[in-house]
């Protein structure tokens, strides 16, 4: 069966059942970010639903024998750029986050295991707009009619995928550091290097480190737009997705794992290094135990806009509840000449006044 016959079948079977109605006047409810509350757009009728912040944390060595699902949620794909999104089973995706392409097509049902957490969008559209327009007055070289092509239309709330860690550790090191003297006066002083050996344990605990485990959004984009509160997550419910979209991972916990020793082996290291007075490290050779190691899989609110300015496409990305922004800019020819003008021309008529200001000496 062709994509467009699912598409087709899926509409047919969908068609006036959104699992969240406005009881007021039929229409389709929305999570409303600065209300915590569904919501709809046509009536302004608000509704309040019961919010659990007993997130329990997911066992590590378990999590392949947990067979959950996904549930009430479809993916669709983007057949231009690939992108993969989550969304209810009662909502229709209309363009891609990621490059803006409308033809977006019903895959499957997602497979995996199924979030336990999320950290709910803070922030609205109106505010991501107005962000927008600040950071671009705050770039010179930003073109000024930017303000103008970013609007609602081309401005998408995702909740992007992470695995969040929890573990406590146990590291053995040894080591050489060397600590400069000098020996002489003036200029006949000359510098040493005294070496000594360094070893022992330390016992250290880490929380909440979140890695990125999408297929679209980078964990240089993550950290470009951190911190996210995730003090303030709460247990995961289809509702926060009401009128926004989300990724799937797609690289295991394992792996995710993996990429988080490495940020807490760079943790340890300064720990253990802070110890010590030295000024060169010669070597220093750290095993570490892992225990007690617990995960939440979260999604993190992230607006996405792609937008296209002089023929090239631009992505920028806000943080959904703080409001961080982050992105690349396009930059404007006619502002690049003026400004390189202005210079030649402030060097050149200094020139001329030194070289006037010679031939009166």
């Amino acid at each position: 069966m062709s994509n467009l016959e699912k598409k087709e079948i899926y509409n047919a079977a969908t068609k006036g059942t959104a699992i969240f109605k406005c009881k007021s006047c039929g229409g389709n409810l929305i999570y409303m970010p600065k209300k915590g509350t569904l919501g709809c757009p046509h009536c302004d009728s608000t509704y309040e639903f019961e919010k659990n912040t007993n997130v329990v944390l997911m066992d590590y060595l378990s999590q392949n024998r947990l067979g959950k699902v996904w549930e009430d949620t479809v993916v669709y794909k983007c057949d231009n750029c690939g992108a993969k999104e989550v969304i209810s089973k009662y909502d229709i995706a209309k363009i891609c986050p990621f490059c803006g392409t409308p033809n977006i097509v019903l895959t499957e049902e997602l497979p995996g295991i199924a979030p336990n957490a999320v950290l709910p969008f803070k922030i609205s559209l109106e505010d991501v707009q107005e962000r927008f327009k600040n950071w671009i007055k705050k770039s010179f070289f930003a073109p000024r009619n930017l303000k103008k092509i970013v609007n609602e239309k081309n401005i998408l709330g995702v909740y992007s995928p992470c695995f969040s860690f929890f573990t406590d550790t146990r590291s053995a090191y040894h080591g050489v550091l060397g600590k400069y003297y000098y020996t002489g006066t003036g200029n006949k002083k000359t510098r040493h290097l005294k070496t000594f050996s360094i070893s022992g344990n330390l016992d250290m605990p880490f929380s909440d480190i979140l890695i990125e485990c999408g297929p679209k959004l980078t964990q240089k984009i993550v950290d470009k737009i951190k911190p996210f509160t995730t003090n303030q997550i709460y247990k995961y419910d289809l509702k926060y997705l009401a009128g926004f979209t989300a990724n799937n991972y797609d690289k295991s916990v394992e792996s995710s794992f993996e990429d988080a020793k490495k940020i807490m082996q760079d943790t340890l290291r300064r720990k253990i290094l802070a110890q010590y007075s030295y000024d060169v490290v010669q070597s220093l050779s750290i095993n570490t135990n892992y225990n007690n190691i617990k995960f939440n899989y979260l999604l993190l609110p992230v607006y996405i806009c792609n937008y296209k300015y002089g023929g090239k496409s631009y992505n920028f990305y806000v943080n959904g509840t703080s409001g961080k922004i982050w992105g690349k800019k396009p930059v404007s020819g006619g502002k690049v000449f003026a400004t390189i003008f202005t210079i030649a021309a402030i060097i050149g008529g200094g020139v001329l006044l030194i070289l006037k200001l010679m031939n009166k000496i």
